[in-house]
């Protein structure tokens, strides 16, 4: 009942941040104008709505904080983690309202930095030795999700829907007896990104998230994903949170392996995304939003299965069942012929 209440106050308060934020934007004539190939809109469209989601999820925190008690560690993992998300969401915020944004060798940068934050709470892979190699697979790890919600906010209600899948997935298989600021924060996430959500699939009036809202959303997620340790009856089920963030992951693979076949730079925008594929094969924006949330459903059950099976035996063939899935999926969403539309970032 209790993280149903933070849900429920998250969602609240980013239902009525969003209109006033959408306001403050029109204001401030901060919009994401449909000046490039790569833009499906086709209206000026405010892009602050990311300045909602980080508010309702902080003030969320800071309410939970003032009328629970957290275990001490628990208290200094969501200082750094909130240190992390500010850095994160100035960044963003500046690549929303600057011409032209923040080039991606800054972005990097920064987004390493902010990753760095979490390694000195011990916010990290837990399961690799030696420690150099854990503590570098978990910045590479935390950079590419981060970049991953970032690369999927391109369909109105995508980004959202997918962020807030996740979140109840990892809330579902932490529950109850991983560390506290897993549930809490998985909670603040859920309930954020629910109550933005309806602005972002209107058709009059809608907002978009901006790299505010999907890189700090990002941000938060991979620090879900270090945070449980998933199950004690088999070390395989450590990989859980590549399943529930299976599809934004494989959005990244898939747009990368693209891209360099085509002799690009993996760092330039193309019509080569998993929905512009979808699009062209004839299937509607909303039915491309259902399939893709439906495929993160369920990769999120799958990752629940996982960490309940009993052996190792059943769990490897769970995997490589995925696996040669997934390649079949990628090997058939290349054979779809696609106008070649490509923009420099």
């Amino acid at each position: 009942m209790a993280y149903l209440g933070i849900v429920l106050v998250s969602f609240l308060l980013s239902l009525a941040l969003t209109p006033v934020v959408r306001i403050l934007a029109r204001r401030t004539n901060l919009y994401d104008l449909p000046d490039q190939a790569l833009k499906t809109h086709a209206q000026p469209t405010p892009r602050l709505g990311g300045v909602a989601i980080f508010l309702a999820i902080m003030i969320t925190l800071v309410a939970t904080r003032l009328t629970t008690h957290y275990p001490t560690g628990t208290i200094r993992n969501f200082r750094y983690i909130l240190l992390g998300s500010i850095v994160i969401f100035i960044l963003g915020l500046i690549d929303d309202i600057k011409p032209g944004g923040v080039r991606y060798k800054w972005k990097f940068l920064i987004q390493f930095l902010a990753a760095g934050i979490l390694l000195a709470a011990a916010i990290q892979i837990q399961f690799l030795q030696p420690a150099y190699l854990a503590a570098l697979l978990s910045l590479i790890w935390v950079v590419g999700i981060t970049n991953s919600i970032n690369l999927i906010d391109i369909l109105d209600g995508l980004a959202a829907t997918q962020v807030a899948i996740a979140a109840a997935s990892f809330l579902a298989i932490g529950f109850p007896s991983e560390d506290i600021y897993v549930n809490i924060l998985a909670a603040a996430i859920l309930g954020a990104t629910l109550g933005f959500l309806p602005f972002n699939l209107r058709s009059r009036g809608k907002l978009f998230m901006g790299d505010a809202g999907s890189l700090t959303l990002g941000y938060f997620l991979a620090v879900l994903a270090l945070g449980c340790s998933y199950s004690f009856k088999h070390p395989y089920a450590v990989y859980a949170p590549i399943l529930i963030l299976g599809v934004p992951i494989f959005e990244t693979l898939f747009l990368m392996y693209i891209r360099v076949k085509q002799g690009l730079s993996p760092f330039r925008g193309s019509h080569d995304h998993v929905a512009h594929r979808l699009q062209a094969t004839g299937l509607s924006s909303k039915k491309i939003l259902l399939v893709m949330g439906a495929a993160t459903t369920a990769l999120s059950l799958t990752a629940f299965w996982i960490s309940r099976v009993e052996t190792e035996e059943k769990a490897l063939t769970i995997y490589t069942t995925l696996i040669l899935s997934l390649l079949f999926i990628a090997w058939r969403l290349t054979a779809i012929k696609m106008n070649r539309v490509i923009v420099n970032q």
